[in-house]
């Protein structure tokens, strides 16, 4: 028998069944389970990533929760509920639906291993009482490694530059009241001044600075002409632009739907390395964002770990061995290879610590790890090693077959299919939300939740299918 899937609610509203809305909405609500249950069917013998998410559309506030699966054919992202988040909802309600979930994954032989959520704080805040908070974010749910979503952290470092800086406090106040001053305008006024539109400065979006600095810049003559008070000269916004750019563009490129954790320490470390280029041009406030972005990404987002990710990747580990090449200790005494010896062992003890904890975590031993990225990138990487790949356990075999044993050879197998399988952001779920505000109008604002989350699961699986068909 066929699986009912989201197109088959496209087929039921047609006139010619006319189905009473009672009926639509009854099949509505089975279809969507449907989905959900397929989403799971689908999988098997893979790992997984939740990434968690609330947002509040028409006046409800809703708990996304989608997932990051990843076996040796590759990686996949589905949807897994829409949950209804009734006032006064206690944060013990969020942790039972991981759980609940996480049980309902291991049926399929999908083993939970990771969690995307906010920003550390706000983890803390939905998560946990206020009566008893952790002393760190760990994630509630055992062998379950919680990351932070790397766009949210990327927002706070521009939060700390407006705590920081009292200029660019002030510009984003100025921002806020644009969009207002432009509404007082009258139409024919706007028209004659070419202002017909002008982007909206979010709070929780700092990124729109620079949208809304670019429109300025590109209108300036003419916010004047319509009496806007601007406070900003043209080359005091210029020089916000080049600064605020490179964090847009770590944005848009850590948001895709695949982007691991590895990703996010290679968008890091470029994004850096522009600042320090601005800063070097003498652009104000580089040197400062450099500054709040290590802040930032060691406290925040744990940057660490993402290193990790990055260095058991292919093109990873070719790096380390360029940088840190290994020579056996006869040469130690050696002027131009003895410091190189002692770099290449002083980092593997820097980053031990943060494979153990990790390991901790998953209940994997962190000893084999170790020995067998040590014996790896002891070898020559092959040249032709592709950017976004881990090795399989043949790979891992082939290499060091004679020199390690089989069990070692698993663990730390399993372990780089653990942390293919962190997600880099939200972004996904946040795309949920989008395409939740856009499935109903304002009509719909009184519809039960039960039938507003059927709709969005069919909605989103909808979605789906057509970013699959115009691949």
């Amino acid at each position: 028998m066929r699986a009912i899937c989201s197109r088959d609610f496209e087929i039921l509203i047609q006139p010619e069944y006319r189905l009473s809305r009672e009926k639509l909405n009854i099949y509505q609500k089975e279809i969507a389970e449907q989905v959900l249950e397929n989403n799971i069917r689908q999988l098997r013998n893979c790992y997984s990533s939740l990434i968690l998410d609330s947002g509040k559309v028409l006046g409800c506030q809703w708990l996304s929760v989608s997932h990051l699966a990843s076996d040796e054919q590759g990686q996949f992202l589905q949807l897994l509920d829409m949950v209804h988040m009734k006032e006064g909802c206690a944060s013990v309600n969020i942790v039972d639906i991981v759980r609940g979930l996480k049980a309902k994954l291991a049926e399929q032989d999908v083993f939970v291993i990771g969690a995307c959520t906010d920003n550390a704080a706000n983890f803390v805040k939905c998560f946990f009482s206020t009566t008893k908070k952790p002393v760190d974010a760990a994630f509630p749910v055992r062998g379950i490694l919680r990351v932070s979503c790397a766009c949210h952290t990327g927002q706070l470092v521009l939060v700390d530059l407006a705590d920081r800086d009292p200029s660019f406090n002030a510009l984003i106040g100025q921002l806020r009241d644009i969009k207002d001053q432009l509404n007082n305008l009258s139409f024919a006024k706007r028209e004659a001044c070419g202002l017909s539109y002008c982007p909206r400065f979010l709070e929780h979006r700092y990124n729109s600075a620079l949208e809304c600095i670019q429109y300025i810049l590109k209108h300036f003559d003419a916010l004047i002409a319509a009496d806007i008070g601007l406070t900003d000269s043209v080359a005091h916004l210029l020089d916000l632009s080049q600064v605020l750019q490179p964090l847009n563009d770590f944005t848009n490129n850590v948001s895709g739907d695949f982007k691991t954790q590895a990703h996010v320490y290679l968008e890091y470390r470029t994004l850096k390395k522009r600042w320090l280029e601005l800063g070097e041009k003498e652009i104000p406030r580089a040197h400062l964002l450099v500054e709040l972005l290590d802040k930032r990404f060691h406290e925040t987002l744990d940057i660490e770990l993402s290193y990790v990710c990055y260095i058991m990747r292919k093109d990873g580990m070719k790096e380390f061995c360029k940088q840190y090449p290994y020579y056996s200790d006869f040469y130690i005494e050696d002027a131009d290879k003895g410091p190189q010896i002692l770099a290449r062992s002083s980092h593997l003890n820097q980053i031990r610590p943060k494979i153990i904890q990790i390991c901790s975590i998953w209940e994997i031993s962190a000893d084999p790890v170790c020995d067998i990225f040590d014996l790896i990138t002891r070898e020559k990487q092959p040249e032709n090693t592709q950017s976004n790949e881990y090795m399989s356990e043949k790979e891992v075999t082939a290499l060091i077959s004679t020199k390690s044993d089989t069990r070692k050879i698993k663990i730390f197998h399993n372990f780089l299919m653990h942390v293919q399988t962190l997600p880099a952001s939200e972004s996904v779920v946040e795309r949920t939300f989008a395409v939740m505000r856009g499935a109903y109008n304002c009509q719909q604002h009184r519809l039960h939740p039960e039938t507003i989350r059927a709709m969005i699961i069919i909605a989103r699986d909808q979605w789906n299918h057509r970013e699959t068909l115009f691949e």
